[in-house]
């Protein structure tokens, strides 16, 4: 089992020769091995670990690009309206709230509906 490493700098083997970890904030080997065990254990080939959520969303949404939708619920955490708001809108990335009040009126006019991530078509009936 790999220990809890409590440290924020780790031993270099040389002049300007890292080892496998230089600083704990860009990884450390309590984290890779976390990261290692939910990749096995979710069947992936990486698994990630972040130290907030704020840094989980915010590297998620950069996978988008800029015209993309993502459907948020309408109840957001403060940080992350804020990301949406002032970040990512002005990338061209459009976070679209979803209720179930606002439901019937998106889904009867299909066309206004957001598109799915990925998607640069409109579905088919």
């Amino acid at each position: 089992m790999t220990p809890i490493y409590q440290t924020s700098t780790f031993a270099f083997r040389g002049v300007n020769r890292p080892g496998a970890f230089e600083y704990s904030r860009s990884g450390n080997p309590t984290r890779k091995a976390l990261e290692t065990c939910l990749a096995s254990l979710e069947g992936g080939a990486f698994g990630f670990a972040f130290a907030t959520g704020m840094a989980a969303e915010t590297t998620v949404v950069m996978m988008l690009e800029a015209g993309n939708r993502i459907i948020v619920h309408s109840d957001l955490y403060g940080g992350t309206f804020r990301l949406f708001e002032k970040v990512f809108r002005n990338k061209g990335i459009e976070a679209v709230t979803w209720t179930f009040a606002t439901w019937p009126k998106r889904s009867a006019n299909w066309r206004a509906a957001p598109l799915p991530y990925g998607s640069n078509r409109r579905p088919t009936r």
